[in-house]
């Protein structure tokens, strides 16, 4: 929650892999992290200058990008880590490093890494449904990685169906979800999604 990575100048590491097969420690961009502020009362923890800027600033009535809410704790020199505000915010919709293209929404939702040493040995099993389509890529190493994806959720992770794809709370901000995966027992979800220039700040 500083400045330095509300503006994207620092990455923000987390100190736990984002599933169990992971090697690698995931890294946000903070600077596109949707924060939730709810109006109201939600809000009255805040010094009241600074929580009428961050008012103007969301781009719904609760909801604002790390980038425009960075100046604001600088300005005015709000420590959103105090306990004392603690639950004026959340973290609505935390964004994982990527380049802003499909191809590196891709990779960073299934942490392929850049390499092909980047690529996990998996112990998953495919569902049954996923064989078929995983035996046609070539690439050993990404086949043995993506099977991780394409489980019943007890060991790795499924693929959500067309049907279930849900934009994490942003639809009617005009955003659409790509592809999602979830494991089975209700502790992990990953979702790309296209945002909506309102959302994404173009």
């Amino acid at each position: 929650m500083r400045p330095a990575a509300l503006s994207g100048a620092e990455p923000v590491v987390w100190d736990c892999s984002l599933f169990d097969a992971s090697v690698r420690t995931p890294v946000f961009d903070a600077s596109r992290t949707i924060f939730e502020f709810p109006a109201g009362d939600g809000r009255s923890a805040l010094p009241g200058e600074f929580a009428a800027a961050v008012g103007a600033a969301c781009f719904s009535e609760d909801l604002v990008r790390g980038a425009d809410l960075a100046p604001l704790v600088k300005r005015y020199g709000v420590d959103l880590a105090d306990p004392a505000v603690a639950g004026a915010w959340t973290v609505f919709f935390p964004r994982l490093v990527s380049d802003g293209t499909l191809l590196g929404a891709l990779k960073a939702a299934l942490d392929t890494g850049h390499r092909p040493e980047d690529l996990m040995e998996s112990e998953a099993e495919p569902d049954e449904e996923w064989e078929e389509r995983l035996a046609a890529i070539s690439h050993p190493g990404i086949r043995d990685h993506l099977k991780h994806f394409c489980t019943d959720g007890d060991l790795g992770l499924m693929p959500l169906t067309e049907e279930e794809l849900r934009a994490t709370g942003l639809e009617d901000a005009g955003c659409e979800a790509v592809a999602a995966w979830e494991d089975g027992h209700g502790q992990i979800d990953i979702t790309i999604v296209r945002l909506s220039p309102l959302v994404a700040g173009a």
